[in-house]
Order: C-alpha cells, then structure tokens, then sequence
C-alpha cells in the first residue's frame, strides 16, 4: 500500500516542490510516467514529490487523474507564503527595533481581529508604504510571526522578481485559500467541490479564482454551519469565532477568538504587471467590503504610481489605513543593528584578538546611520559586504565607509544596492535623458546654498517645471515610478521640499562605474544649472519685460547662483578645464551684475553677488591663466559697489537726455531718486525700508512696474539709445576698448597668486604677476597698518613690523633692532613692502621716469588689496633727505577708482559761474567732539583762492548755529559744483548710509545722496578724519565711496585723522592750483589729483612724518 506524503513544504526547493495528497493512485496501475517528479521510498511507504514549475500544465498518473487538492497544490506557490523553505532564513526585525511601527500595526490588527462596538468604522485592508530597502519586507515577516502566536494569521503572499512566477498574480488565488484550508475546519471539501466543478478554474482571472476558491466555499461553509445548528441564525462573524475557536487549545479555552483573522502580502510592487497590481487591491477591496470576508489584509509595498494612485482611489481610500514607513524614524535601530552585527562579526573572525577594542569608532557608525537615510538596506549591505572571514575586518569596514571619497579601482561594497537603483531607474517609464538631466540637477540643488550649505530653498515639482522651462506637470510624470527612492510631496505642500530617501543615490549617480547609463559630469552638471539661472536672471530683469513674473525659478536662480558658479570652480580647480570654465561662469556674471542695482530685490539676493568676492577673485584668477586679460579687466571691475557704479553711469548724462528726450529723461530722473533712497535695500540687510510715498506705490515691484512702462518702452525710441548707449548694460567691449589717457592699475589677490592687470593707454592689456605678495601677507600688511594709524606713542608694534619684515625674507630696514622702532619705522617697511611687492614692478612695467610733472595713474585695488596706502609706497632711507627716496609721488600723481567704469565718461566741466559750497565747523561738534579752529585758515586760504566772491556760498557751523543750519546746508548742495567740507566726520558702525559729516547731528549720506540729483557736481574735498576708509562692521564702503554714489566724480579724503596744521598747508596748495587761472578760465577738476599732490610733497618738504602727508587720498577723475 502507498501512503503518499502530505506535506513536504520544507523541502521545497525555489521553484517550489509538491507532493501528491491521493490516496493509493497507482494501485494496478501500469507504465506509469512521471514527469519532472521524484519517487521517495521509506520503510513501506513510498513518497511522489512533483515539481510545479510547469503551472498550468496537465497532470496524470497513467489513466488517473489528481484529485482537486492536488490540482491546488499544483497551482499554488509555496515559496510565496510564511511557510517555504527560504522563509526560515529570511532576514528579520532584529529584537527590539521597529517597536513603534510594529506597535501601531498590531494595534489596528488587534482592533479589527478584535472588534469593539466601532468596528463597523474601522479600516479592514492597511497599506505598507516606503522607500525601496526601508525593511518593509523584515516588518511584514515580524507581523506574520506575531499573528501566528496570536491565532490571527490567515495567509501570506510574498511577490518577488527574484523567483519564477513569483512576479505574477496567477498563483495568488491558489495559494492563498490552500492555506485557508489548512486553518479552516470544512473547508477543504467546499474547496475541492469548486475544482471538480470547474477543470480550467486555474486559467480562469484572478477575480474568477479567488470567488470559486475562497469567497464561494466561505459562504457555503457558513451555510452548513448554519444549518447544522437547528436552523439558528446568527450572523457570519459569530459562526467563524466558533470555527477558530476549535483551534485553541484546552488551556486556551477562555481566551477570546478572533473575528477575523489577518491575510499579509507583501511586495506588491515586485508584481511585475501594473494592471495585476491595481487588480489585486481593488479585489481585496471589494471582497472585505461587499463578501463580508472574516478577513483584514495588510499590503507592503513602495510607493509606485500605480499602487499609490489605487490606494488614492475613494472607495479603496476609504477602507484603507495608510501606514508611512517614513513617518518612523528608525537611526537609533539602525545603529543597534550595526553594533550588533558588526560585534557578532569581530567575535567569529580569525584575527579578533587584533582588532582594537575601540572598534568600530563612534564617528563611524554614525556615518553609517547618515548614510543610511533610515533605509536598512544600506546597513544590512554593509554588513554582508564586511562578513568575510579571509579578509580583514578593520580594513573592509573603512572601504566601506569611506568608499565615496575612493576612486574608480576600489571594490564596490553596495553593488546590491547599485542594482536597485539601476532596476528602478531603468523601469521608469520615462524619458531617461530628461530623468538623469533633472536627478543629477536636484543632487546638485539639495547640496548647495549661497553659504554653501543646504539649499533653504524648497525644491518642489512644480520649481523643476519653472526652473528647467518644461510643460507644467512634466517633473511630476517623470518622477512617477521614482517614489520608492525620491520623497515627492504633496502639490499642496509649499513648504515640503523634495528629497532622496537614499542619500546613497547621490554617490551613485555621480559615480560613472556605479551608474552607467544615468551618469552625468558633475561639471555638465553645474554648467547646466548655471546657464538656467543666468537665463532665469536675465528675463526678470531685461528692461524690455513688460510685467514682472514673481516666480521661485527666479529667485532662487539670483540667490543660488554664486554657490553654484564656487561649486562648480572647485570641481574643476586644479584640471585643465578650470580657465575656461571659470572665464564661462564670469561671462554670464557679468551680464547679470549691472542690472542687480536697478530691480527689485532683496537685500540678500544682491549680496550674494556684490559680496561674492572669492567669486571675483577667482574669475580674474582664471581669466589670466587663460591670457584673456580684457575679461580680467571686466571682472575686476565688476567686483565692488554695483549699486553705485550702476547711478554713476546713469547719473552723469542726465541732463544731456533731458535735452534729447524729455519724456525719457523725467522716469530716469525717478528711477535715479528711487535708486538713491533704496541703496539700503539693495545692500544691507538690518535696514528699515523707505516710506511708500518715496518708492510709488510703497513696493520695490511698483518701482519696477515704474521702469518697465515709461522707461522700458521709451528705450525702444531708436533716438535715445543709440545717441545714448550708457542707458543699456555696458558691455564688455566699451570696458576693453576704452580709450583712457592715463594707466588703470587692477589687483586681483587670489590664494592661486596675486596679479596687477595693467590697462595701458592704446598699448592695451598687460599682466603683471606679483610673485612677492600672498593673501597672508596682504593681511599682515593691512594689521600692521591699522594699528599704526592709530596709535598715538611714538612706537609701533615693533612685532608686526618683524612680520612684515619675515614675510619679506629680509630685514628691510636693516639696521636697528626692534626695540628702537618707531611708527615712522613702522611706515617704512609697510611702504617698502608695497614698493617692492607691487608699485615699484608696475612703475618698471609701465617705464615710469622720475620727473617733476608726473603723469597720472589710477590704482584699483579690490579684495585684500583695499585700504592700502599704494599712492605712498616707496623706499624711503632712515635719516635722509627727501631726493634720496625712491616712491611712486616722484614717478607718478596717484589716484584711487572703485571700477575702471568711473573713467568712462568726463566729469561735468564748470563755467565761470560755478559755485564753491564751503562748510567748517570751527567750534567743533555741538554736542561733544573738540573745536576744529583751524578750519578757519582753511576757509581763509578758499577766500584767498577762489577767482570771485559770487563763486563762494561759505557755511560757518558753531554752537550758536540756528537749527535749520543742517537743512540750509542741505539744500544748497543741489547748486554746488565744488564742496569743501573742513569738520568731524562721524562713521556708523554698520550702516555706511548713516555716516555723517558735520558731526552727530550733521549731514547723513543718506541725505546728502537724496539732495545732490544734479549732474553738476565735480568734486568733493572732506577735510575730515577717516573719511576714505570704512568699518569693518561696513565692509569698504566709506564716505569717500558714499561721496562718489551721490554723483562727484572725484573727492578727496584721509585714511585717517589729519594731525593739527596740516589741513590749512595742503588746502591752500590744493586751490591755489585749481584755481590758478583765476578769472581767465573756469577750473579743471580733473586738475584736483595734482592740487592734492602738491599739497603733500609741501608737507614732506616741511619734513613732516608719515603719518601726517600719507592720509590725504584722491578718488576719481
């Protein structure tokens, strides 16, 4: 007699093994054939175990047919369920992590198993979502094990792309209700009248099969049990409690049976057929909801478009309980995992007695856990990747760690992991050249801030849709099958940015052996985003915009896009690319930076270019390496006070348009004001915003709804811009081609190199590299100078002069030891530094001869070069007569400019009728600073000077003064061709706009820009302290800088206070020169730099000290 074995379940290889369930089928049977089966002899009983991978094939047994339950156990799929084989191995929740998630799915079993009076209102089918390798397949399997010692566990489903025809939804009816017989008393014979019924029930759909095998033989076992009870009626769910109540166990008698019992499937998304996955949860839905099922069903799977877009469905939405894995933070279950495993690990490796015992460190698992974004996946690779008892345990684990920072010959510890991601990039259906443009685009935006932190910027669908110029919509069809590793928020969630779950998918996509096909240069990268901002940038501020479109695109391109050009130059520095990527990045900066200071933006947003000044640095740096020394000119010139340089340029032919365009002329006229009341605006961030009245309308938009309509339109009149072409954005060429008199000196410091860019008189550009002078020593330098411009003891800091010495490689001075120094001493060798590091090379460069008529040259100093004293430099012998120096006041008349722009265009020429507006205040100021008696001599030596009495408006300010003295003063500035301001200047610690003269109830710079609108203004003379170098606190922004936004084309200043009798010698020398052609011909102001001159060789005739002539500076033209 054969007695068939029933189950066989855990020998069941992958493809997974059967066994028939008749009884004594080959009794008298003859040639037999068994395909693709085994026979097993055991003592007398002789067992058939059959293979299944031919699901859908005819079986026989000779003439016999099998019995319906071998028929379903041929068609269901053991090593889909809890019960195969391979599920005894399969990885689990590791004790004591997930709790709570697992916490709040038992929970929700235990209320639908266990119903209370609102049972009706609970949801009978839960939903499992996370990232791909977030462990929902370890959770599922920890729910299983726990409904099993419950008594709760129905069935289980396991999809899986990694077994045949695990990925298919055919053996799904199958399997689930053999295992329902397996559970349910009687239901068995309900199951096999259905097979008998219908042959072909295993070709028949999905829906067909699970009615026939599970809904169908329920009902009828619910019938019988009905009937079998004398006709008693009693609903459904009392019969089933008494069907799993015989299930227990005498000791569990008086234990509760469950309503219902609990059905997990798991993978659903490694279903291969979208449409079988919309199937299967609409059936689930539709048979716990209208069949009455004593069921509840938890699904896991990630996010995919067609499992979430089905869960969104109303009716399935309504009986269905949405769990997030993401919603769970699990970095502290990650790193027990870790510690635990990497222990067992060390415990059962040959060389454990070697490792330290203060291995793994800390920093290392943390690492791990940050890389891990809370996904298990990438631990549990880790983990695997390291358990290799042949290799060392120490040196596998650092591979692993710090794998991202090695180069492409390093063995790839995540190659599971890299296939992951290939498998789900690879199954979009999408337009991969797009995919990999956008994913690559948002590595580079989720990294990169202005600061060069995090992007602050929320980065949604909708923003890539702006940002990349696609149809609307189009980011969000492209990530569609993306959202088991890309965290896509809702369109409502303005605040919710998106996110990779798997911060390992930026290592990957920027590796090319790792990412293939969807590999992209990080360089192509940036250059791409870079293009999109310049291009973002450039049509919310063309002044041919009709309307201003307030979209994110366009600011986070004018915030983001400095970080992004620094990101991409760091990327490149040191290769063969960096010069020409550099000058492409500066290319588009400088279209972009003129019109920064005309629109509306935030005070940040103009700062992250007007203080970008490693930026600049670096521009120029690559613009030299690459020899195109007229790009270097332009950068540098670009480099400082946009605002300002942006009024000059308008300002200075204001009035030649008013001739020419009249209707052109007044909103330009508006725009200028509106520029000058905004500066604060447009450059500092802890200032109050002007009134509505002063900006039309109370908004920075209604300004530039002001300039879009009367200006933008009258710049298309052909007349005005082509009679005009400063009002447009001044191309590179009008820099390039500008034809000067005199030498521009540019210096560029860069931790590359420091370098002079000459701009010579139709000679063209010359580079002249500064090998002597570094960053270090600038800074050393400029600590040194400061602190000897402001001492008051006849010594020095005889240690910074030793610096500057050492960072010379030599003793300049020579001969006294630092001990008998003083601030003279202390002047030299900063003099020296500057003669032998920078002036004295441009002065041999240019072929400079010593002459008494100098000729001019501009000094433009930008980054560490500012607030140096170039226009002093010179050796200058201990003890000696004034010929036996060597300085650049005997080679050349110096003068400082912000941007080589400023000596574009001519200064205003006065006529005979101009007007000197002299202020002093001799008294000093009325509330505290000491009396300035000698600006008298000054006011005397101007009376003496000036060609005629109707050309001087004097302003005597004393403690008696009316107080409408200050707006008196104010308002005759807008008449004043020349001012001479001999008084207190006071500096505002943060806000340069607040500077004032005249003390501290004086003249803001605010007001003095608001009142000096007229085209008129040539010079400025402040004999005043400090008035040409800023705060710190301010950056370089001083009154000297505040003096040329309010439109004098050249002003004269100190770098530090004047010292008593000084100011009245250099006054006098300075008009009498400007004025020395009296009544015959009105003043040159471009005669001022030689005035200032000729009043400093007087005080170093005089044998004054360093301190005293060195101050007085010349700004402009």
């Amino acid at each position: 007699m054969i007695s068939p074995r029933r189950d066989l379940e855990g020998l069941s290889p992958p493809s997974g093994l059967r066994t028939d369930t008749g009884g004594n089928i080959l009794q008298n049977s003859s040639n037999v054939t068994l395909p693709n089966a085994q026979l097993n002899a055991a003592g007398r009983d002789l067992h058939i175990i059959t293979n299944i991978g031919n699901v859908g094939g005819a079986y026989s047994l000779g003439n016999a047919p099998l019995s319906p339950m071998a028929l379903l156990g041929k068609h269901c799929a053991v090593e889909a369920t809890h019960q195969s084989e391979t599920s005894a191995y399969a990885p689990r929740c590791k004790e004591g992590t997930r709790r709570e998630i697992l916490g709040d799915i038992m929970s929700w079993t235990a209320s639908t198993c266990y119903p209370t009076e609102n049972a009706d209102n609970l949801p009978l089918m839960a939903w499992l979502s996370g990232p791909a390798g977030g462990g929902k397949t370890c959770i599922q399997r920890e729910v299983i094990d726990r409904c099993r010692q419950q008594g709760t566990l129905a069935a289980s489903y396991f999809f899986s792309t990694r077994v045949p025809d695990l990925d298919t939804c055919r053996p799904l009816a199958s399997t689930i209700s053999n295992q329902l017989c397996s559970v349910i008393p009687g239901l068995q014979a309900f199951v096999e009248d259905e097979i008998r019924a219908d042959s072909n029930i295993f070709d028949k759909s999905l829906e067909h099969q699970f009615e026939r095998l599970v809904c169908r033989p329920l009902n009828r076992l619910e019938k019988e049990k009905v009937a079998s009870a004398n006709g008693r009626r009693s609903k459904f769910r009392k019969k089933i409690k008494l069907i799993f109540s015989k299930q227990k166990s005498s000791a569990s008698q008086d234990v509760q049976a469950p309503h219902r019992q609990v059905i997990v499937i798991d993978g659903l998304d490694e279903c291969r057929s979208s449409k079988e996955q919309i199937r299967i949860i609409r059936l689930f839905a539709e048979v716990l909801t209208k069949n009455g099922l004593p069921f509840v069903v938890i699904m896991a799977s990630r996010p995919e478009y067609d499992i979430r877009s089905t869960f969104d469905d109303k009716v399935v939405k309504a009986v269905t309980k949405h769990i997030r894995l993401e919603d769970y933070g699990c970095d502290t279950d990650i790193e027990d995992y870790l510690i635990d495993a990497l222990f067992d690990i060390r415990s059962k490796h040959p060389s454990a007695s070697k490792i330290p015992p203060s291995w793994p460190s800390k920093e290392d698992i943390q690492k791990v856990v940050e890389k891990a974004s809370g996904q298990f996946i990438y631990a549990s690779t880790l983990i695997t990747f390291v358990n290799n008892p042949r290799r060392s345990l120490v040196e596998l684990f650092a591979l692993a760690v710090n794998y991202h920072q090695m180069g492409p010959s390093a063995v790839n510890p995540f190659t599971p992991l890299d296939a992951l991601y290939t498998m789900i990039l690879e199954s979009a259906e999408a337009d991969h050249v797009l995919l990999k443009r956008l994913l690559h685009g948002l590595t580079a935006m989720l990294s990169t801030s202005p600061d060069g932190g995090t992007s602050d910027h929320t980065i949604t669908t909708a923003f890539l849709d702006d940002f990349y110029d696609l149809n609307p919509g189009t980011a969000d069809t492209t990530f569609c099958d993306l959202h088991s590793i890309i965290h896509i928020p809702h369109p409502e969630s303005h605040s919710s940015s998106i996110r990779f779950h798997h911060k390992t998918l930026e290592d990957y996509l920027w590796s090319p052996e790792r990412s293939g096909k969807f590999y992209q240069p990080l360089s192509e990268t940036y250059e791409d985003i870079l293009e999109l901002c310049t291009h973002h940038v450039r049509s919310n501020l063309s002044v041919r915009t009709r309307y201003i479109v307030p979209r994110h695109a366009q600011s986070y391109s004018t915030s983001s896009w400095p970080a992004h050009a620094l990101k991409l130059l760091n990327h490149v520095r040191g290769t063969p690319l960096e010069a020409k990527v550099g000058l492409k990045i500066y290319s588009h900066a400088i279209g972009l930076l003129p019109w920064l200071a005309s629109r509306n933006l935030s005070s940040s947003q103009r700062n992250s270019f007007a203080r970008s000044t490693e930026l600049s640095s670096n521009a120029v740096r690559c613009a030299i390496e690459d020899n195109d020394l007229g790009a270097a000119a332009v950068f540098l010139s670009m480099a400082r006070s946009i605002a300002w340089t942006q009024a000059l340029r308008l300002g200075s032919q204001g009035d030649l348009l008013s001739i020419v365009s009249p209707p052109l002329s007044r909103p330009l006229r508006t725009i200028l004001r509106y520029l000058s009341s905004v500066t604060r605006l447009m450059m500092y961030q802890d200032l109050t915003p002007v009134s509505a009245q002063e900006t039309h309308g109370g908004t920075a938009q209604g300004f530039s709804q002001h300039w879009e309509r009367p200006f933008g339109q009258n710049l298309e009149a052909p007349a005005p811009v082509e009679t005009f072409p400063v009002f447009l954005p001044l191309p590179c060429s009008s820099l390039t081609s500008a034809k000067l008199k005199y030498p521009v000196v540019l210096l560029n410091a860069n931790e590359r190199g420091c370098n002079a860019v000459i701009m010579r008189p139709e000679l063209g550009f010359l580079n002249l590299p500064l090998p002597s002078v570094s960053i270090t020593l600038l800074r050393t330098l400029k600590a040194a100078f400061q602190q000897i411009t402001v001492t008051k003891e006849k010594r020095a800091s005889s240690k910074l002069i030793c610096e500057i010495e050492e960072a010379l490689g030599g003793d300049i001075l020579g001969h006294r030891d630092s001990g008998r120094r003083t601030t003279n001493d202390g002047f030299r060798a900063i003099l020296a530094t500057l003669w032998v590091g920078v002036v004295g090379p441009v002065v041999e460069a240019l072929q400079l001869e010593k002459t008494d008529c100098p000729k001019r040259i501009w000094w433009c100093p930008t980054g560490h070069f500012l607030s140096l004293p170039f226009h002093a430099a010179g050796i200058y012998p201990k003890e000696s007569v004034e010929s036996d120096a060597l300085c650049i006041l005997d080679f050349a008349v110096s003068s400082y400019c912000h941007s080589p722009r400023d000596l574009l265009y001519s200064p205003p020429q006065p006529t005979f009728d101009f007007k000197l507006v002299a202020i002093i205040e001799p008294d000093g100021d009325r509330h505290q600073a000491e009396p300035l008696p000698e600006t008298r001599h000054e006011l005397r030596s101007i009376e003496a000077r000036v060609p005629s009495a109707n050309n001087l408006v004097k302003h005597v300010v004393t403690r008696n003064s009316p107080a409408g003295v200050v707006d008196t003063i104010a308002h005759g500035l807008k008449l004043a061709t020349f001012v001479h301001f001999a008084c207190h200047s006071l500096h505002h610690p943060s806000s340069p706009l607040q500077s004032r003269l005249l003390g501290e109830k004086g003249l803001t710079m605010e007001r003095i820009i608001n009142q000096c609108q007229a085209s008129n203004r040539a010079l400025a003379y402040l004999s005043a302290g400090q008035t040409a170098v800023g705060t710190d606190e301010g950056a370089d922004v001083s009154i000297v800088d505040m003096m040329m936004f309010a439109g004098f084309r050249g002003v004269v200043g100190t770098m530090w206070s004047m010292q008593e009798g000084d100011a009245p010698i250099v006054t006098d020398v300075f008009y009498r020169h400007l004025f020395r052609n009296g009544t015959e011909a009105p003043p040159d102001s471009t005669d001022a730099a030689f005035g200032l001159h000729l009043g400093v060789q007087e005080l170093r005739r005089q044998g004054k000290s360093f301190a005293r002539w060195v101050p007085f500076v010349h700004y402009g033209i």
